[in-house]
């Protein structure tokens, strides 16, 4: 079965194709380029393999080259996009996440942003000790207090 392929861009005579499945293959995109070169209505391919993306000028409509594509088992279109994985948004689910099931195992005692904020101090702390005043223990210390402001007023 052809891997699945999702149209970035796309414009006449031109269409640039993602294949995320095959990112880093090498070979695959090179093989893909050689044979796309056979189809009727393709002047140029050009690979990426470390991004997974196939740019194809061509001329006419896309559908015969598209139909080339899935009878050479080179890929095969998909309507949707695979959706965009968004780092940050991720990283809040998880401390949110962590931030409950700390609530719930201290019953209600601590938070994450207490522990991070008292973790950060202690590592100031252990930083001066060692002498680093200036860059370490204060960036240190600078870092727990912008925590406690985006922890907002306690529990009233």
């Amino acid at each position: 079965m052809p891997p699945d392929a999702y149209i970035v861009h796309q414009i006449p005579g031109r269409v640039r194709f993602k294949v995320p499945a095959r990112r880093g293959d090498t070979r695959y995109f090179e093989e893909t380029s050689t044979l796309l070169a056979e189809c009727r209505g393709v002047h140029l391919s050009q690979i990426n393999p470390t991004t997974g993306s196939l740019l194809i000028r061509h001329e006419g409509d896309l559908t015969p080259i598209m139909a080339f594509a899935k009878r050479k088992k080179l890929f095969q279109i998909v309507q949707n996009a695979p959706p965009a994985i968004f780092v940050r948004e991720r990283a809040g689910e998880s401390f949110k996440a962590a931030d409950s099931a700390l609530k719930s195992v201290s019953n209600g005692g601590m938070d994450l942003l207490g522990v991070l904020f008292l973790g950060l101090v202690a590592l100031a702390i252990h930083q001066a000790l060692e002498g680093n005043i200036w860059a370490p223990a204060s960036t240190l210390l600078w870092y727990a207090f912008t925590l406690s402001f985006f922890a907002g007023p306690g529990p009233a």
